[in-house]
């Protein structure tokens, strides 16, 4: 995010060019291009990365959910301080 708002700043501010940016930050032009005239970054811009199916895990999702819940429960462990 901080390379982000750092390509937004000097093409902004220091009103620098899209190829000196891409210079300047080692970015592919494509790259500085999208977040330079990026106006908007709310979540219905994002990009879904979430799989929309688990076709491997399909039958096993179930379990899994059950051992996080039952981890979740559990009393957390303490260490014991090491011996002298």
């Amino acid at each position: 995010m901080a390379q982000i708002k750092y390509i937004k700043d000097l093409y902004e501010n220091e009103e620098a060019s899209l190829r000196e940016i891409c210079r300047i930050t080692g970015h592919s032009f494509e790259t500085v291009r999208k977040y330079a005239y990026q106006e908007n970054w709310s979540e219905d811009n994002l990009p879904d990365i979430e799989p929309q199916s688990y076709p491997v895990l399909q039958d096993f999702i179930p379990i899994i959910d059950k051992w996080l819940e039952e981890d979740r429960k559990a009393p957390r462990k303490q260490r014991l301080p090491p011996p002298v």
